[in-house]
């Protein structure tokens, strides 16, 4: 665990899990391993991170689902979400767009919010 975290006494984990420095965890936010979670991190209330990786600076918005994704740096998932089996990177040329990768497709799309990937 990294330094300068802050963790809800009323968030659960299962290991192994991996958290970089500077993350704010908070209340009911599930976190199963194997998972990282990189610096800078803000998971909100009921969120769920299931065997996936988070990179540095991503926010996990409130009762969003993550399992078995890679979540790029600095991405937003936002409230509701569900994110399964998915590649989610910022895309450097439009800020509020994402590519999404996914097994469950034949080829990536560019996505533009709303509540379900799937």
């Amino acid at each position: 665990m990294g330094k300068n975290v802050r963790i809800s006494p009323k968030a659960y984990f299962l290991g192994p899990v991996v958290i970089g420095s500077n993350c704010t965890i908070e209340d009911y936010a599930q976190v199963i391993g194997p998972t990282s979670i990189g610096e800078g991190t803000h998971i909100e209330k009921d969120v769920l991170v299931r065997e996936s990786i988070v990179w540095e600076k991503a926010e996990l918005m409130s009762n969003s689902r993550i399992e078995h994704s890679l979540i790029g740096e600095k991405v937003v998932i936002r409230k509701n979400e569900r994110v399964k089996n998915t590649v989610v990177i910022q895309d450097n040329k439009f800020n509020k767009n994402f590519n999404v990768l996914s097994s469950d497709h034949q080829s990536g799309c560019l996505y533009n919010g709303g509540t379900d990937l799937f």
